[in-house]
C-alpha cells in the first residue's frame, strides 16, 4: 500500500507540476502531498517495527516450546531445524536455519531498513521543498535536506535497535545456547 500510495502521489506531483508550470500553487500542492506521504510513511514504519517485534516475540516463544519438548525427550533435538534455545543465537537460527547468513545482509534486506530509507528520502524531499519555497539558495536547502534524511535514518536505527535489545533484556533466556568450547 505504501509504495502504491507514494508512487501515485509522486506521479500526481509530476502531472500537476507540468500543468501549472511549477507555479506557486504547485509548491503548495507539493508540500501538502509530500506531508501526507511522510505521514503515511511514518505510520507504515511504526507498523513494520511492530510487526518485526511481534515476529521476534513468536520466534522466542516457539523456541521456548521446542526447548520444553527437548527437555522431555532429548533425542528429538536432532530432528529440529529451528532452534530450541530462546536467546539471540537461537532466534538467529530459527529465522534462517539452512546455514549461516550474514547479519548485515539480513538487516540490509529487512522491511524496516526499506521503510527507513524511503522515509528518509521523503523527508529530504519535503524539507528541501519547504526550504526552496522559503527562497533559500540551492546549496543550503540541499545540505539541510541531506542532513534531515541522515538524521532521520540514524534516529530510526537507534529506535529499532533499542526495541530489539529491550526484547532480550525484558525476556532473559530460559534455555540459552550452550557455549562452544
Amino acid at each position: 500500500m505504501f509504495l502504491t500510495f507514494t508512487s501515485a502521489s509522486l506521479l500526481s506531483l509530476a502531472l500537476v507540476g507540468n500543468a501549472t508550470q511549477f507555479s506557486d500553487a504547485f509548491r503548495a500542492f507539493a508540500l501538502t502531498i509530500l506531508s501526507i506521504d511522510v505521514m503515511v510513511g511514518l505510520l507504515t514504519q511504526v507498523r513494520v517495527l511492530n510487526v518485526g517485534m511481534e515476529d521476534l516475540m513468536y520466534v522466542i516463544a516457539m523456541n521456548r516450546l521446542r526447548a520444553a519438548y527437548v527437555e522431555l525427550d532429548p533425542g528429538m533435538a536432532r530432528y529440529l531445524m529451528a532452534a530450541h534455545h530462546d536467546d539471540l543465537a537461537g532466534s538467529d537460527q530459527t529465522y534462517y536455519f539452512l546455514g549461516p547468513r550474514s547479519s548485515l545482509g539480513q538487516l540490509a534486506g529487512s522491511s524496516m531498513i526499506f521503510m527507513m530509507t524511503a522515509n528518509s528520502a521523503l523527508l529530504a524531499l519535503w524539507s528541501g521543498s519547504a526550504l526552496l519555497a522559503l527562497g533559500l539558495p540551492m546549496a543550503v536547502f540541499v545540505s539541510i535536506a541531506v542532513f534531515v534524511a541522515l538524521a532521520f535514518f540514524t534516529v530510526s536505527m537507534l529506535v529499532g535497535k533499542r526495541a530489539y535489545d529491550q526484547a532480550y533484556k525484558n525476556n532473559p533466556p530460559i534455555s540459552p545456547t550452550p557455549r562452544q568450547s
